[in-house]
């Protein structure tokens, strides 16, 4: 036997009923009331508006004399402010350490810079404010060198290794009778003065004397150095083999775009002319570009100077059907 409906589940449902089909009678109502009524609308969502500012600046106000009171009440009583933020650090560690996790984040620029500001005026402070930390924790840095050690062992390996050549190096020294290697770690604050010395030693503006004392103790390198650095040296190797691929390049250069420099020059030329320059010289203003292009692309040649080898610019003087030397390169267009 089914239970009986009730009543209230009815007179909803009937509603709901009623609803739907007046809303499907009349399905531009809201717009057409909306248009009638658009002044009154708006003057109360502006009225809603500034109830809401208000309550945004009662509740703003009220937080700021909150934290207010808060902040005098800790100046007169340190004790009992200190108590409570323990407690509180005691009951929420984890809140605690996201806290400062997410302050650090956004304040790390400032508190590194001011940190390191800190160890720059005061070294000596620094300094034995680590030996006592390492002192008063002997024991938990022991734990973490230990740590260290196991968990990066190839490390401690190298470290080891280079401890036993400085050492041998250090013994060998002294059986020679030479000084041994003075090479220290340096802090903070001495590379900064550092840095600023040598600022200031770079950048100094200096007089004609000292100008004149520094150019009296400038010794040129001898050319024959020079030139033995030149042929055993990997850059005069490269430049050599680059030398002795540049004809090759050169025709094949000449030979797939001679047909378009020609094209260029022929318009540059006329482009001379109507502004009334004298007009360019196709077949040598074609050469030089084809070879100004071929040493740009060519690795190891640098840029053509008037110091460039013989042996190129022998290899580069005009010949029939070839192009004109280096001294075209300097040549104005």
């Amino acid at each position: 036997m089914a239970e009986p409906a009730d009543p209230a589940d009815e007179r909803r449902a009937r509603a709901r009923n009623a609803r739907l089909r007046w809303h499907a009678a009349n399905p531009n109502y809201r717009a057409e009331y909306d248009a009638k009524n658009r002044p009154r609308i708006l003057e109360k969502k502006r009225e809603a508006e500034k109830k809401r500012l208000a309550r945004v600046h009662v509740d703003r106000d009220r937080r700021v004399k909150a934290r207010e009171r808060a902040r005098q009440w800790a100046a007169e009583n340190p004790e009992k402010a200190r108590a409570q933020r323990q407690r509180y650090r005691e009951r929420h560690p984890e809140r605690v350490k996201a806290t400062d996790r997410a302050s650090y984040a956004r304040h790390r620029d400032a508190r590194t810079a001011a940190a390191r500001e800190y160890r720059e005026r005061n070294p000596e402070r620094t300094a034995a404010a680590a030996r006592r930390w390492q002192q008063e924790n002997r024991q938990r840095l022991t734990a973490y060198q230990r740590d260290y050690r196991s968990q990066n062992g190839a490390v401690y390996d190298r470290t080891l290794a280079s401890n036993r050549d400085a050492r041998r190096r250090d013994r060998r020294l002294k059986a020679l009778g030479l000084p041994a290697k003075r090479v220290r770690r340096t802090n903070v604050a001495e590379r900064s003065r550092n840095d600023q010395a040598a600022t200031a030693f770079f950048t100094r503006l200096r007089g004609p004397a000292e100008r004149r004392r520094i150019l009296a103790q400038y010794e040129p390198t001898p050319p024959e150095l020079i030139a033995d650095w030149q042929r055993h040296s990997r850059l005069g190797k490269q430049r050599a083999a680059a030398l002795e691929r540049f004809p090759h390049r050169l025709e094949e250069y000449r030979a797939k775009h001679g047909e378009r420099l020609r094209e260029e020059v022929r318009m540059d030329s006329t482009a001379r002319t109507l502004r009334g320059a004298a007009p360019l010289a196709i077949d040598d203003e074609v050469n030089r570009r084809a070879l100004e292009a071929v040493w740009r692309a060519t690795a190891g040649l640098g840029r053509p100077t008037p110091g460039t080898p013989s042996k190129l610019t022998r290899m580069s003087r005009p010949r029939r059907g070839t192009t004109p030397g280096l001294r075209d390169l300097g040549r104005d267009r």
